[in-house]
């Protein structure tokens, strides 16, 4: 069972659980959807554990070296369902190479994109080779004036 330092969940009241529940679901950290399926999966739990202790009550007790298996978990949905689910407002089409992951989200590669990335992994390749005390200047000159600007001083600072 899960424990804050306080004590455990036990001991928290029915009704502020419920609240903690609805705030973790506005702030998006969850879903109703999730909730119920934990909920669901509480159930059938039960429904295990009392199927395999009525076995045993009739004397088709397993053996101490097999253990029980656990309930099945139920299938949470993904969050790439969860983004198809709600109502999506049509990209417009940008130009460039449409790039599919195995969880079914969909990026386009675009030309500035793909430059974006090689300057961004020029930065930090550079920002590695530097002694830590001197990091926090290149970081900011970034942030203020940008990766490219950086990667110049970092060229320069390397004798690159």
């Amino acid at each position: 069972m899960a424990t804050t330092k306080k004590g455990t969940l036990a001991a928290v009241p029915g009704l502020d659980l419920a609240y903690a529940v609805g705030r973790l679901i506005a702030a998006g950290k969850t879903t109703a959807d999730e909730v119920l399926l934990l909920a669901a999966e509480r159930t059938s739990r039960i429904r295990s554990l009392e199927k395999e202790l009525a076995a045993l009550r009739a004397g088709a007790a397993r053996t101490a070296a097999t253990p029980a298996r656990p309930a099945a978990r139920p299938k949470v949905a993904t969050p790439a369902k969860r983004r198809t689910a709600r109502a999506a407002k049509p990209k417009p089409a940008a130009k460039g190479r449409v790039i599919v992951r195995s969880d079914g989200r969909q990026f386009t590669r675009t030309a500035k994109v793909v430059a974006a990335r090689k300057l961004q992994g020029q930065y930090l390749g550079r920002l590695r080779q530097v002694p830590a005390a001197e990091k926090g200047r290149f970081k900011k000159l970034a942030h203020d004036k940008g990766v490219a600007a950086a990667v110049a001083a970092l060229d320069q600072y390397l004798g690159r």
